[in-house]
């Protein structure tokens, strides 16, 4: 049980440092009796400087399972042939080669069972392990974000507010939200937290299986490991983009105007834009989970985006808010729209990613297919007026000053 771990690679890292500690661990024993057979105030002074430095590995040093053995190995091995000296046991004339060499048959044969055990018996690969891992990471936060696009997408409770609460710094709030609407909301924004605390701790341990998979031999080479830590960064920013996302979204405000002037006009293009996102959520998830080449085209959730913006310059409310800087619902609006923008591009970024790793059918001879007589793509072409829009790609109107 001490040389196994959860992993293969880790059982087999842990295998060479406790193989290395005993070595050593019955080296310093073998060379400090054999200096010092009947010494026992200096045996027990040298081991006190042995043990501070193998504690100093074990809680300042990555190498501390070393430091563990090489501790143990010396006192089963020079301290056992010292009492065994001042004993009437027959074992008396054990000589200390003898003992440190059934120390070392006892190490390597309980070395070998945990290898034998963790790599045939009950494996558990962290390369596999990260894989899976990260398709069902994919799948939870897709699950979080159609959590969050329904939180805003059905309208709660609501109470008129009172004429006389209508300031100038409010007066465009016709509505509020009801206290048990507002306590739902409460509750909403916790459980929300509490599923991007689960996330975190996922990613958290998806990197210790990455730490894991040099230690595990593949026949195919070496694990690309800085395409993996690539993955967990792009991850790690959506997750932290979905939290900026809860908080604009669980806000008050939000129901007040936002979701009356801007989401519900838009619907169409906005379940595109959800649809498209969702679906490169999936794709990614089972590339990881199948290992199979991506498609040559992905979800064009950048395009969903595009027209949406489109469409959201084109409200009456977004032309006659030009002027009004001090709109707090505006702004709320404003942090996500780019807040959609950076998940789309972590995602399209970790297409490419997975498309490098896995493979792509057809890839570029797919795009020659649909591409216009001057060697120019159809679909850039036909996306032009959509894509490329002026320099505001976040998708508020520009602010006339």
């Amino acid at each position: 049980m001490v040389v196994m771990v959860p992993t293969v690679g880790g059982t087999n890292l842990i295998g060479i440092y406790r193989a290395g500690g005993t070595l050593f661990g019955s080296y310093l024993a073998w060379v400090i009796y054999t200096l010092f057979p009947h010494n026992g105030l200096v045996i027990s002074i040298i081991g006190f400087f042995i043990a501070m430095g193998c504690f100093n590995m074990i809680l300042y040093t990555k190498y501390n399972r070393i430091g563990t053995f090489i501790l143990l190995t010396y006192n089963l091995v020079a301290l056992y042939k010292f009492n065994l000296k001042n004993s009437d046991n027959e074992d008396e004339n054990l000589d200390l080669i003898d003992i440190a060499r059934y120390r070392a048959i006892a190490v390597g044969t309980g070395i070998i069972w945990g290898v034998l055990v963790t790599s045939y018996w009950w494996p558990y690969e962290a390369r596999v392990e990260l894989r899976k891992g990260l398709s069902q990471l994919f799948v939870n936060m897709s699950w979080l974000y159609k959590k969050l696009v329904a939180v805003y997408s059905v309208m709660p409770e609501v109470q008129p507010s009172n004429e006389g609460d209508v300031t100038s710094s409010s007066k465009h709030s016709s509505v509020r939200l009801t206290p048990q609407a507002s306590h739902r909301l409460s509750q909403s924004t916790k459980e929300f937290m509490d599923m991007e605390l689960i996330l975190q701790v996922s990613l958290l341990k998806l990197r210790d299986l990455l730490a894991q998979t040099p230690n595990e031999p593949r026949m195919k080479g070496p694990f690309p490991i800085h395409t993996y830590s690539e993955i967990l960064t792009g991850c790690q920013n959506i997750l932290d983009k979905l939290l900026s996302m809860r908080i604009a979204v669980t806000k008050e405000e939000w129901y007040k105007l936002v979701r009356r002037d801007f989401i519900i006009p838009i619907s169409k293009e906005r379940k595109e834009l959800v649809g498209n996102v969702l679906l490169y959520f999936y794709i990614l998830a089972a590339a990881l989970r199948l290992k199979t080449p991506l498609p040559p085209y992905l979800p064009p959730a950048e395009k969903a985006r595009g027209r949406l913006v489109k469409k959201i310059r084109n409200l009456p409310v977004v032309k006659q808010r030009i002027i009004e800087h001090d709109d707090e619902h505006y702004i709320i609006y404003y942090a996500y729209a780019l807040v959609m923008e950076d998940i789309i591009r972590e995602l399209e970024k970790l297409g490419v990613i997975m498309q490098e790793l896995f493979g792509c059918m057809g890839g570029h001879e797919f795009n020659a297919l649909f591409s216009a007589e001057d060697g120019s793509s159809i679909d850039d072409i036909n996306d032009e007026s959509t894509i490329h829009h002026d320099d505001d790609a976040s998708g508020v109107a520009p602010s006339t000053s």
